[in-house]
């Protein structure tokens, strides 16, 4: 029997609602099967996660609590700034949404499906991005990627369709629409420099977007945020960049491309002229001036058995 209190957040819209009660099943067989102590929380709203996760741990202060994230990356984004600053508190994540980026980090995406192998798992300390208030576990981005999410959810708030037929529309309207925004970012204690960017992406992992590697060279746990800038190019550039770019190639060229740069870095101020989108695990916010930074060692998160971290320094 395990001493922890593990608790499992069901977001029940991720993924677009399939499988929830079959999830639920399988945590109720495996921790009544290895007689652990366990609750499951059904998410009602959005931010929902986030204010049950801290209220746990106040309530909870005396007893450590893994909680299980249940359902996409931007579930998993809510449970860590929940959970951030808390002694007592763990984060895991069973994948249920659409996309899972994070997990792609990680050797087995099998074992986080296996409750048991979750419930057996052991702890790393991750790195998590700090901009502004919030935090960020896998990938910050802004820029046209952010742009096809906007635009994605527009479109599913005025016209009922799934996403497999609503992302490319909001690729296609942001490919079309508007191309690149002036920003100042300023890396560390270098000079601002100012530019026309088309994207920015600030890795703490590698992969988002639904498989795009923007940063490569990315470890969850050196101390270091991985960015990459790409300068506005035209249309038929930017598609030919787009293979490179989902591969993670895009830097480790024999030729470099000259309007993309690449640079590891603890903290970046980021100034836009305007508000702009700003997507942190798949969750929008719009600012205009954001303090990026490096958090070392700021979350535990649970390693299911059968699966280890493929991005450690």
């Amino acid at each position: 029997m395990n001493s922890l209190h593990n608790c499992f957040i069901v977001n029940p819209a991720a993924g677009g609602g399939k499988n929830k009660e079959e999830l639920i099943e399988k945590i109720r067989a495996a921790c009544e099967n290895q007689g652990d102590e366990y609750e499951i929380h059904i998410t009602k709203e959005a931010g929902d996660a986030e204010k049950f996760v801290r209220r746990e741990c106040v309530e909870k202060s005396g007893k450590k609590i893994r909680f299980y994230a249940c359902g996409g990356d931007g579930t998993l984004n809510d449970v860590v700034n929940g959970a951030v600053g808390f002694e007592n508190a763990e984060v895991a994540a069973v994948p249920a949404g659409t996309g899972n980026d994070f997990i792609k980090s990680f050797s087995s995406h099998d074992a986080f499906l296996d409750i048991e192998a979750q419930l057996c798992g052991s702890t790393e300390k991750l790195d998590l991005i700090k901009f502004n208030e919030k935090y960020c576990l896998n990938v910050l981005n802004i820029g046209f990627d952010c742009s096809v999410v906007e635009k994605m959810r527009s479109i599913r708030s005025k016209i009922k369709v799934p996403n497999s037929i609503a992302y490319p529309l909001g690729v296609l309207s942001a490919f079309f629409g508007h191309f690149g925004n002036t920003y100042t970012i300023t890396f560390d204690d270098e000079s601002p420099v100012t530019k026309n960017y088309l994207l920015c992406a600030f890795g703490n992992a590698r992969i988002y977007g639904g498989g795009f590697c923007a940063a490569p060279l990315a470890k969850l746990n050196d101390g270091l945020i991985d960015v990459c800038t790409v300068e506005k190019i035209s249309r038929g550039k930017f598609i030919s960049l787009l293979g490179d770019y989902k591969k993670g190639t895009h830097v480790v060229r024999d030729v470099p491309l000259d309007f993309v740069t690449y640079k590891k870095c603890k903290k970046i101020h980021f100034e836009a002229e305007k508000e702009v989108g700003v997507c942190r695990d798949g969750e929008i916010t719009r600012l205009r001036d954001i303090y990026i930074e490096a958090v070392p060692g700021a979350i535990p998160f649970a390693v299911p058995r059968g699966s280890e971290c493929l991005i450690l320094a």
